[in-house]
């Protein structure tokens, strides 16, 4: 047993201090290695969480900008309130109407004949709510930020509402060319303001009664739109940390 320490006692006073600086040193190197992966993958780990805060934060913000955006046709306060139960709807529908009803009369003192119902593709008219919900349908559907599953649900309801839209309206204008044919009214009545918006309130009532036929009248739109502002809300919730969910 003394041989054996006193081996090591002569191997361990051998060892140069060239060759112990050389330990020290890989040594250092060694902890300094841990310390620096331990560093990076501190900061990449911060980093991550940063650019994932920022993101959810983009989807949060392009969601709440979607719901108001499904609300404002309703909301009275909002420029895209054209609801057809609203002043500025009517307004628009008005605005249709009239537009057409000179076209009409023009066309009866340019031919000097009868006017004959046309289809409506030799006028072609959209209103302001269709032309919003077309805009709405075009961004939601390429938009980069928003959940699959509400992209697809806001999609799909724009999608159906609109043709009811463009069915009731051209239904209208039909019904309303086919009375004037078979009243046969010069281009001076056609063009009277009084009669203008008689023909125009028949044109509303038209309107609203085959919206409502097809399950897209006012108050039927209002609860679509707001069960797909309830998704909404329940997606924003996921994100809330205090949620019991």
């Amino acid at each position: 047993m003394e041989n054996i320490l006193n081996h090591i006692s002569t191997a361990i006073k051998s060892i140069t201090l060239k060759e112990t600086a050389l330990f020290v040193q890989m040594g250092f190197y060694i902890v300094g290695a841990i310390i620096a992966t331990m560093t990076y993958r501190s900061a990449k780990k911060g980093l991550l969480n940063t650019v994932h805060t920022e993101y959810q934060k983009r989807i949060m913000d392009h969601l709440e900008r979607l719901s108001e955006a499904l609300y404002s046709e309703f909301d009275p306060n909002s420029e895209n309130n054209f609801s057809y139960d609203s002043i500025n709807g009517r307004k628009s529908l008005n605005e249709i109407i009239r537009r057409r009803m000179k076209a009409i009369s023009l066309e009866v003192i340019i031919e000097g004949e009868s006017y004959i119902y046309k289809p409506e593709e030799s006028f072609p008219i959209t209103t302001k709510l269709e032309e919003h919900l077309k805009g709405l349908k075009g961004d939601t559907e390429s938009h980069p930020f928003l959940p699959a599953h509400i992209v697809e649900n806001v999609v799909e309801y724009l999608e159906d509402r609109l043709k009811p839209l463009a069915d009731a309206r051209f239904k209208a204008i039909n019904e309303i060319c086919v009375y004037l044919n078979k009243r046969k009214l010069s281009a001076e009545d056609l063009r009277s303001e009084l009669y203008h918006m008689e023909i125009s309130n028949e044109f509303i009532k038209t309107i609203r009664r085959e919206l409502k036929s097809k399950g897209y009248d006012n108050d039927q739109v209002l609860m679509k739109v707001k069960n797909i502002r309830l998704m909404i809300r329940e997606h924003l919730e996921s994100f809330n940390p205090f949620s019991k969910r």
